[in-house]
C-alpha cells in the first residue's frame, strides 16, 4: 500500500506507509533542530551557549528537542523571561547526568524523564529501552498540562502517580512499543524522530476514557491519558503513540509552511471517520493521521502481534473515512486558503486505500 506524494511534504505518503525507513521524519526533525539551535544561539548569553556546546552530542539533542525549550524559543517574539532560567537548569541536569555526577537538588531535565532528589541522587522514570522515546509520568512540566486541550495549563496541578500506577502503565506502554517494533521497525523509527517525549497522566474528569493529544506549540510532545485504566488496551496505546507521532511530524513541517492561510479554528468539515466537525486545518492533519493508521493496522494482518479482532476493528475504522466521498471535495469552499500540494497528497492517500480494498471508485 504505497504511493508517492509530491510537494511540500514530498514523500509523506511513503513515510506513512512505513516504507521509507523514516527518512522523511528524520529530515524534518533535523531541520527542526537546526532552527531551534539557531534561535537559541541568537538569544542566550555566552555562558549558556558555552554550556550547551560542552555537552555530549546526545545530551545537546535532548535539550534542543525538549518541548519546554522549543516552546520558549520558537513561539514568542523574543524568549520569555523564564527561558534563560529554564535553559540553565536543564543544562545543569544534563551535564550532571552525562558526567554521572550528583546534580542540582530538585532539578528536572527539560524532557521530564530524569531528576535529582534533594540529596543530589539521580531519579528516573522507567524507560522503553535504550534510544527509545523518553517517558514522563509526573514532572512539574506535565502535571500542569490542561488535558482537555482547551488551555495551555490546567487551573490546578495533578499529583504525581503512585509507584504502582507507574509500574502498571509502564507494563502496558512497553507492550505497545514492542508490538509496533514487531510490525515494522520503521514505525518506531518514525515515532522516535517525530515524538520527543510521551507524557502519561491520569485524567480525573474522564477516568474511564483513554485519550491522546498534542499541542503545536510543544512540538513532538504526546500525552496519553488514563493508560492505567481497565479500558486501556495495548492496541489503544499503540494507536495513540502512532497517531500523535504523525501530528508531531506535521508540526515540524508547518512551522515554515502552514497548511492554511486562514486562522479560523471554527469547526467546518465533518470528519468522515468520527462524524465530528473539524476546523479545516484539523481535517487536513486528520487525513494524514488516518492514512498512517490504515497502514499500521493493515500491517498486522496475518500476524500475531496484537489482538486480531481488535486490530481488524481499528483497521476498518481507519479505512471507512477514505470510502465516504473524496477528501478533496470536502475542501472545495476553502480551496484558495489551503496549501496547494496538500490536494495531490490527499488524493494519493485516498487512491492507495481505495485500491487496497478493491474499490474501483470512491463511493
Amino acid at each position: 500500500m504505497t504511493a508517492r506524494g509530491r510537494g511540500g511534504l514530498d514523500g509523506i505518503v511513503e513515510a506513512l506507509a512505513w516504507s521509507d525507513d523514516a527518512a522523511l521524519a528524520r529530515q524534518l526533525d533535523d531541520e527542526f533542530v537546526a532552527t531551534v539551535s539557531d534561535r537559541v544561539e541568537a538569544a542566550v548569553p555566552a555562558d549558556v551557549m558555552a554550556g550547551l556546546d560542552a555537552l555530549p552530542a546526545p545530551s545537546q539533542l535532548r535539550l534542543l528537542r525538549a518541548p519546554e525549550v522549543t516552546r520558549r524559543v520558537l513561539f514568542a517574539h523574543s524568549p520569555p523571561p523564564d527561558a534563560i532560567h529554564c535553559l540553565r537548569q536543564a543544562l545543569a541536569v544534563e551535564a550532571a547526568v552525562a558526567a554521572g555526577a550528583p546534580g542540582p537538588a530538585g532539578g528536572w531535565s527539560a524532557l521530564g524523564d530524569v531528576w535529582f532528589e534533594p540529596d543530589g541522587i539521580l531519579g528516573r522514570w522507567p524507560t522503553l529501552g535504550e534510544g527509545a522515546v523518553p517517558l514522563d509520568y509526573g514532572s512539574p512540566w506535565v502535571t500542569r498540562i490542561d488535558l482537555t486541550g482547551r488551555e495551555e495549563f490546567a487551573d490546578r496541578e495533578r499529583p504525581r502517580p503512585s509507584p504502582d500506577t507507574v509500574s502498571a502503565v509502564h507494563h502496558r506502554i512497553t507492550a505497545a512499543w514492542r508490538g509496533l517494533a514487531a510490525i515494522d521497525p520503521t514505525i518506531v523509527e518514525f515515532v522516535r524522530a517525530s515524538t520527543t517525549v510521551i507524557v502519561l497522566q491520569a485524567h480525573d474528569d474522564s477516568p474511564h476514557r483513554v485519550s491522546s493529544g498534542t499541542n503545536g506549540i510543544y512540538v513532538g510532545r504526546t500525552f496519553i491519558t488514563n493508560a492505567h485504566a481497565d479500558v486501556a488496551s495495548v492496541e489503544a496505546l499503540a494507536e495513540a503513540i502512532v497517531h500523535e507521532s504523525i501530528h508531531g511530524c506535521l508540526q515540524r513541517d508547518v512551522l515554515d509552511r502552514p497548511f492554511t492561510r486562514a486562522s479560523d479554528d471554527r469547526p467546518a468539515i465533518t470528519s468522515p471517520w468520527t462524524g465530528r466537525p473539524l476546523p479545516v486545518r484539523a481535517f487536513l492533519e486528520a487525513s494524514f493521521v488516518w492514512f498512517g493508521l490504515v497502514q499500521l493496522w493493515a500491517g498486522t494482518t496475518g500476524r500475531e502481534v496484537f489482538d486480531a479482532d481488535e486490530s481488524r476493528r481499528l483497521l476498518l475504522r481507519a479505512v471507512r473515512g477514505f470510502l465516504a466521498g473524496t477528501l478533496v471535495d470536502r475542501l472545495a469552499p476553502w480551496r484558495d486558503d489551503v496549501r496547494p500540494d496538500l490536494f495531490e497528497l490527499l488524493d494519493a492517500m485516498q487512491d492507495v486505500v481505495v485500491a487496497a480494498v478493491g474499490t474501483s471508485s470512491v463511493a
